[in-house]
């Protein structure tokens, strides 16, 4: 048994993000997950029942809030420590964090070997601040020809800030009541975090504040008892007659509709009414009509319409397409031909070219997501879509600190995620690739790259385990080399040793598919194909 263990709460809304975080710290040495809470309720209940020695909190909770839960954990547990871990990095998120008592700040794509320095370093009663963020701030004062103080005056202007942060005034509302501009304004809010970080434990007046000013992050009203389900016949957002229910998604419920003026046939999916107070389910669902609306391809859906009733309902209207999807042909046939294959995935690239051109990413890409349209003798058309979770890339010259804020959230289909999803981490086409191979080894294979019986099982396989080679699961298969090269190449856990764009995977695909024939004599190719 492991001795001087420390016990570690996880607080994080996203399931599989608790179950990966679990996995990665339960493997090493001296850390042990004693529990898990959902929301900030729920985590004090369990701070003051399993009386862990850390803490790992996200911001954005349901119930009650990271910094709010922070505030009430060091109230009544002032030994248990704090550490934020986030995708929020902005400076009003660091100070409310901060002066809520949290011990610590870490982004959630936070190498694993620097979590865990972290969690001994605020188990020896020390403060931690993410390095990216730290080297912010000192790269900013450089920049401004100003030596980095050891310690930072805690003066009346930074008082002033605080109680306006605390009363839960924007940058602009501030900059207006202080007299300053809002360019001015971050400079004094890079202050005074550095003014609340240089100011320990052991620094009366320091405490103090950190008690006084735990800012609140204000929360928006939505109405949440709209209709969860849309009548047969009922007309719709003014213009669209619900004719039938086709589906449920993660975050919506699908129907079929006809537009009264233009007679059209559309699938409309409005976003479940459980979601509508959760402004980050919301934006996630603006996230998906944004990305696909700017998607005009012939492998994917396109998105005509999307907005928001009177009732308060977000919606989106896109394309009504009927076909089966890939999941459903392999539940059939167990695998793919080579010919089916290269068909198929060749056209899952091209919809993926186009994505990444638009600095879109799908981040669900799974069987049920590719849809084939067709029958017969002629080659299906192969459809990517349910940009659910898919996300806007920021552009390279967005400043970092945007770019760590905009670290997306974990979510997808456990079975192919790529490893950095499954870490909560930033993520890039690279990602889209590797669950693009998971889905491309279990079509050639008839086996999942990741099975298990549970999240945590195909999470724990995508950080720590390499799927078998095919010469062991399928040998009566005769998979070619070179496709299974293909497929493990994708499935690497570093996404620089993958294809690193979806154009070098469609070429390389080319290349394996017709290097089969190059044994062939010229009339026999021409007769397969």
């Amino acid at each position: 048994m492991r001795e001087n263990l420390i016990r570690i709460l996880i607080v994080e809304d996203h399931q599989i993000v608790r179950i990966g975080l679990r996995v990665l710290l339960d493997s090493v040495d001296n850390l042990t997950v004693v529990g898990e809470a959902g929301d900030g309720r729920t985590a004090l209940d369990k701070v003051v029942e399993l009386k862990p020695d850390i803490v790992l909190m996200d911001i954005a909770l349901p119930e009650m809030d990271g910094i709010e839960a922070s505030y009430q954990i060091k109230s009544r547990c002032p030994q248990t420590r704090v550490i934020m871990l986030t995708s929020h990095d902005t400076d009003k998120d660091i100070l409310a964090a901060m002066g809520s008592g949290a011990d610590g700040f870490c982004l959630k794509d936070i190498p694993i070997e620097q979590l865990v320095e972290a969690i001994v370093t605020v188990n020896n009663n020390g403060t931690w601040l993410d390095s990216r963020i730290a080297e912010r701030l000192q790269r900013t004062r450089q920049n401004q020809g100003e030596p980095v103080a050891v310690e930072k005056n805690l003066d009346a202007d930074v008082l002033d800030l605080l109680c306006y942060v605390e009363q839960g005034l924007s940058n602009e509302e501030i900059a207006l009541e202080m007299g300053v501009s809002t360019e001015h304004l971050r400079g004094m809010m890079r202050d005074a975090v550095e003014a609340l970080f240089m100011v320990g434990d052991d620094h009366e007046r320091g405490r103090q504040l950190r008690k006084q000013f735990a800012a609140k992050i204000a929360d928006v009203t939505v109405d949440t008892h709209q209709s969860a389900i849309l009548a047969i016949n009922e007309i719709f957002a003014d213009k669209y007659l619900i004719l039938s229910h086709v589906g449920r998604g993660g975050m919506g419920r699908v129907y079929k509709a006809r537009h009264i003026h233009t007679e059209k046939i559309v699938a409309i999916k409005v976003l479940l009414p459980q979601f509508a107070a959760d402004r980050r389910v919301v934006r996630l669902f603006q996230d998906e009509a944004k990305a696909a609306a700017a998607l005009v391809h012939p492998n994917t859906v396109q998105v005509f319409d999307f907005g928001i009733t009177q009732k308060g309902q977000s919606f989106i209207v896109m394309d009504y397409i009927e076909g089966t999807t890939l999941e459903t042909m392999l539940r059939q046939n167990g695998t793919l031909t080579l010919e089916e294959f290269h068909n198929i995935f060749d056209q899952v690239c091209n919809a993926l070219v186009a994505a990444h051109s638009k600095d879109v990413i799908h981040c669900d890409i799974k069987p049920g997501n590719i849809v084939l349209i067709g029958s017969g003798t002629a080659p299906v058309v192969a459809k990517l879509i349910d940009f659910g979770l898919a996300k806007i890339l920021l552009p390279p010259q967005t400043p970092v600190q945007l770019q760590l804020t905009e670290s997306f959230d974990l979510c997808g289909s456990p079975a192919y995620m790529s490893p950095e999803q499954c870490r909560g981490g930033r993520l890039d086409v690279r990602s889209d690739l590797y669950s693009l191979g998971c889905v491309m080894y279990e079509a050639v294979s008839g086996h999942q790259a990741a099975p298990g019986l549970s999240a945590m099982e195909c999470i724990s396989k995508h950080l720590q385990d390499y799927p078998p080679r095919f010469a062991s699961i399928a040998p009566h298969l005769n998979i070619p080399a070179g496709v299974e090269d293909i497929i493990f190449k994708l499935l690497d856990k570093s996404p620089d040793s993958r294809f690193q764009t979806p154009k070098q995977l469609k070429l390389a695909l080319s290349k394996a598919y017709f290097d089969q024939f190059s044994d062939l004599e010229s009339d026999e190719i021409s007769i397969v194909l």
